[in-house]
């Protein structure tokens, strides 16, 4: 039987990205793959931005670059088991155009609903706010807004073909309103599949590990079209205090997990001047420290799984924003502090708290997976789920049509 399966993405496939997509786990269950990278189309400044960068694909035959609407690949009808993967999953109306053509061909779709995190519930003027500012500010916001609210209604007559990957109970619920319960997958977060993958190297002790977002530049402010919630001239002095004093009181030296998708080279050497910066190894670096700090990262799911301590950092620049929400919710869900660090002083005495293992059980379940112990990668779940019940339901349509050409 054949087996195509492709990939839209508004993201670089860089070397990270095709291991966590599971490309060789799909090829190596006799899949057909393709990736269709519309990040130039869709956002181009993200593209550039990311050539700037040196974030680029990998070298692979199967990555499609779409750079204009005359490169999209016509959409042939399926032959066989035929599944495209959503991950792009936003307003954009010509990705829209293309999931449509995808459905109305007879295409299969699958969702990813593995990085659950803590959502602040949003008060109905705040929701209110969002909406008139953000999406009506502009008649064409406007028309945008209505197109996409009419389109994934549409979506929803698709829903028998809508498959939905999810970690924990919240994923779950939250898959319910895309598709029906059978065609949900349970399987586990990103960052449990490294927990599991993860190989033993030799330990370093008294380490202390801050999850950087690459806040003052990250490219989400670029796809949003917004500014960066903190400026760099701010943010970055006020962290390197903090990381100063602590290391003075608790006896830590810190290290920065980079964000994947940052650049702290050539003239950004300064941010975090003398603190050591490691990019890809945020995993094993959370594994050996003695103390995880962060924001709201889903990175601090890592330190959940590994019982790690946690401290909540924000600034009166994060304060100032709605995502302070965010950490607030990452807060009252794991039980652990919140430091402005903008406050701290030479001469406070900080101290940090233990863990409440309670809260970390129940936001495992919530978020992370509803699965008892495991050790199976999480693409072998969901390729091996999926492969049933598209195959299930590829010979019940068969059987169905037979059915109807003997009995007319």
């Amino acid at each position: 039987m054949n087996k195509k399966v492709i990939f839209l993405i508004s993201q670089a496939l860089d070397q990270r990205n095709y291991q966590r997509f599971g490309l060789e786990n799909w090829k190596n269950a006799g899949w057909n793959v393709e990736v269709w990278d519309m990040t130039p189309l869709l956002f181009p400044e993200v593209w550039y931005y990311n050539l700037s960068n040196g974030i680029a694909n990998v070298y692979d035959p199967i990555i499609i670059l779409i750079k204009s609407k005359n490169e999209i690949p016509v959409i042939e009808k399926p032959d066989g088991i035929s599944l495209f993967v959503d991950l792009i999953n936003n307003s954009e109306l010509l990705y829209l155009k293309v999931k449509s053509l995808f459905f109305e061909a007879g295409w299969s779709c699958l969702f990813l609903k593995l990085s659950s995190l803590p959502e602040p519930k949003w008060v109905f003027t705040t929701k209110l706010k969002t909406i008139l500012f953000n999406r009506l500010g502009k008649l064409q916001n406007f028309k945008k807004y209505l197109i996409t609210k009419r389109k994934n209604a549409e979506f929803e007559k698709f829903s028998d073909r809508t498959y939905v990957a999810v970690s924990g109970y919240r994923t779950y619920q939250n898959a319910l309103s895309v598709t029906r319960h059978e065609n949900i997958i349970k399987a586990h977060s990103f960052d449990y599949d490294q927990y599991i993958s993860s190989e033993s190297k030799s330990f370093r002790s008294g380490i202390g590990v801050f999850l950087d977002e690459d806040m003052p530049y990250h490219s989400d402010f670029i796809y949003n079209g917004t500014p960066s919630i903190v400026s760099p001239e701010n943010y970055f002095p006020a962290i390197k205090n903090f990381f100063a004093v602590i290391e003075k009181k608790v006896g830590i030296s810190f290290v920065i997990a980079a964000h994947p998708r940052s650049n702290y080279k050539g003239d950004r050497t300064w941010c975090y001047g003398s603190f050591p910066v490691e990019k890809n190894n945020t995993t094993f670096l959370i594994k050996q420290a003695d103390l995880v700090v962060g924001h709201s990262s889903a990175s601090i799911q890592i330190a959940v799984i590994h019982d790690k301590p946690i401290v909540l950092i924000t600034t009166d620049e994060i304060e100032r924003s709605k995502y302070y929400k965010y950490i607030e919710e990452f807060s009252k869900e794991l039980g652990c502090q919140i430091i402005n660090v903008n406050k701290v002083k030479d001469s406070d005495n900080i101290t940090i708290q233990g863990v409440d293992h309670k809260k970390y059980l129940e936001y495992k379940y919530s978020h992370i997976t509803m699965l008892e112990q495991h050790t199976e990668r999480l693409w072998d779940i969901i390729i091996r789920e999926l492969q049933m019940k598209l195959e299930s339901n590829l010979f019940a349509t068969m059987t169905s049509r037979k059915i109807n050409c003997d009995f007319p």
